[in-house]
């Protein structure tokens, strides 16, 4: 996703003067965000407990908002019950996790991957092969689905 999430969350920031910017919490598979280090003022390491004990003093969110589990299972471990002492959201439910234990948004897989072979089988009747030189991004909506973490 080339950082879109968090350009998103910066945009909707940067729109709304008053609010103000809650370090993001890479990790999990976005080793290349938070760089080494993790001390940026933007940036904490998810994966180093106390890279995240830090971003909970800092931020001291309401919710988490991950692309992985694994956040939850870490704010777990740090003695913190989901959703009594903070609400977690993950954005990519799969379709049997809809409505159940995780609030969080379905990315309809599988109507993306119908848009990819629509995509595919366009370059091929254009006869284009290999890596487009100006590729085209194709958005397909994802749900909300309520559940017990929010």
């Amino acid at each position: 996703m080339d950082f879109q999430f968090a350009a998103g969350y910066f945009a909707a920031v940067a729109a709304d003067l008053r609010a103000s910017t809650l370090p993001i919490l890479y990790g999990y598979g976005l080793e290349g965000g938070a760089g080494a280090g993790a001390d940026h003022a933007l940036a904490r390491d998810a994966r180093d407990r106390d890279s995240l004990r830090l971003w909970l003093k800092e931020a001291r969110p309401d919710a988490v908002v991950s692309t992985h589990r694994e956040a939850r299972d870490a704010l777990c471990s740090l003695g913190l019950r989901v959703p009594e002492d903070l609400a977690f959201a993950h954005l990519c439910l799969e379709p049997e996790e809809r409505g159940g234990e995780l609030a969080g948004v379905d990315q309809n897989l599988e109507k993306v991957a119908a848009a990819a072979v629509d995509v595919l089988i366009a370059q091929l009747t254009r006869n284009e092969r290999g890596v487009p030189v100006n590729p085209r991004m194709v958005l397909v909506p994802g749900r909300w689905w309520d559940g017990k973490s929010a």
